[in-house]
C-alpha cells in the first residue's frame, strides 16, 4: 500500500480544532492521519472501531454515499453490538433513515444530536425503539453536500450510541470529522468496486470435502474480545475479571495469532463476523 500524506483539515476546521481540550485534539488528529491509509471495508470498520469511537462513541454507524448508477444513497451499516434480523438501517425505504435525511436538509445541513427516548405504544418493527433497546440514547447526525447545492448530498453518515460525557460538543466534532470519514467510506467503495471488477471467475473445478476452520477461541478468549468491544484496555479488563493487566495482554497476543488479526480492533472485526461475540462482557 503506497503512503500518503495526511489529509488536511478545511481552513475553518483548523481553526476550530485549535480550541478543542488536548485529549480530544489528539484523538482528532490520529483519527485524520489515520483516514488516508483506508481502502477496505475491513480498514474502514477498524477506524470507526479504534480511532472513531474513543471521539465519538457509537455502536451502529450508518453510511451512506451517492452511487452514480442508482442515482440514490446507498448505505451500509458497521455494528459492534447484535442488531435483530428484520433491522435493516442500510435499506433506502427505511423509515428511520428517511426522517433523519429529511430532518437534516430541514436543519439547513447541520449536524444534528437527536435523543433516544422509550415509547411503549411503538410499533412491533419501529426502529428507533429498537435501537433505544438495545442501549442507544442518541442519534449523531451529518452529510456533505455539493456546494451551494444541499439537496445534493455526496454523503449522510449516522452515528448511533451512547450519550456523550458532560462538556463535549460531539456537533462540533461531527462537524470536524465528517469530510475525512466521507473520503475515506467513499475511498473504501471505490477500491472494493475496482477489485470486485478485476476479479475474473474462474472455471469450475471440484473440489475436495473439506471441513471448514474455525479457530478454537477460548471462552476465556471470548470474553475478553467482548470486553475490547466495549473499549476496555487491559486495566481495566484485568479488574472485571480478577487477573492481571499482563495476563490479559497475554490472551489478546494470543487472540491476535489466532485470527491472523493485525491489532484489536481488526480482532472484534473479525470475531464479530464469525460470530464469536454474541454474548455480552459478562455472558460468558
Amino acid at each position: 500500500m503506497t503512503t500518503t500524506s495526511p489529509m488536511p483539515l478545511p481552513p475553518e476546521a483548523e481553526l476550530d480544532a485549535v480550541t478543542l481540550p488536548m485529549p480530544l485534539a489528539r484523538l482528532l488528529l490520529r483519527f485524520v492521519e489515520e483516514t488516508p491509509e483506508v481502502c477496505r471495508r475491513h480498514q474502514f470498520y477498524t477506524l470507526l472501531q479504534s480511532q472513531l469511537v474513543p471521539l465519538l462513541p457509537h455502536t451502529v454507524a450508518v453510511c451512506g454515499a451517492y452511487d452514480r448508477r442508482r442515482r440514490d444513497l446507498v448505505h451500509d451499516v458497521f455494528n459492534s453490538i447484535v442488531l435483530p434480523p428484520w433491522l435493516h438501517l442500510a435499506r433506502s425505504d427505511s423509515p428511520l433513515l428517511n426522517r433523519l435525511q429529511q430532518t437534516w436538509l430541514d436543519g439547513g445541513g447541520e449536524p444534528l444530536s437527536l435523543r433516544l427516548q422509550a415509547r411503549p405504544g411503538a410499533a412491533v418493527h419501529d426502529e428507533a425503539q429498537a435501537l433505544h433497546e438495545l442501549g442507544v440514547e442518541r442519534l449523531l447526525v451529518h452529510g456533505v453536500s455539493r456546494p451551494e447545492r444541499l439537496h445534493e448530498i455526496s454523503g449522510l453518515y449516522v452515528l448511533a450510541g451512547p450519550l456523550p460525557p458532560p462538556g463535549i460538543d460531539e456537533i462540533r466534532l461531527m462537524r470536524l470529522i465528517v469530510h475525512a470519514l466521507h473520503a475515506a467510506y467513499v475511498r473504501t467503495l471505490d477500491i472494493e468496486r475496482e477489485v470486485g471488477t478485476a476479479a475474473r471467475p474462474r472455471p469450475a473445478q471440484p473440489q475436495p470435502m473439506r471441513r471448514s476452520v474455525q479457530p478454537q477461541v477460548t471462552p476465556r478468549e471470548a470474553q475478553i474480545l467482548s470486553w475490547v468491544r466495549e473499549g476496555k484496555n487491559n486495566a481495566e479488563i484485568g479488574e472485571a475479571l480478577g487477573i492481571s493487566a499482563l495476563t490479559v495482554k497475554n490472551h489478546i497476543q494470543k487472540i491476535l495469532r489466532k485470527l491472523g488479526a493485525s491489532n484489536r480492533a481488526h480482532a472484534v472485526a473479525m470475531a464479530m463476523q464469525m460470530r464469536l461475540l454474541d454474548e455480552g462482557p459478562g455472558g460468558l
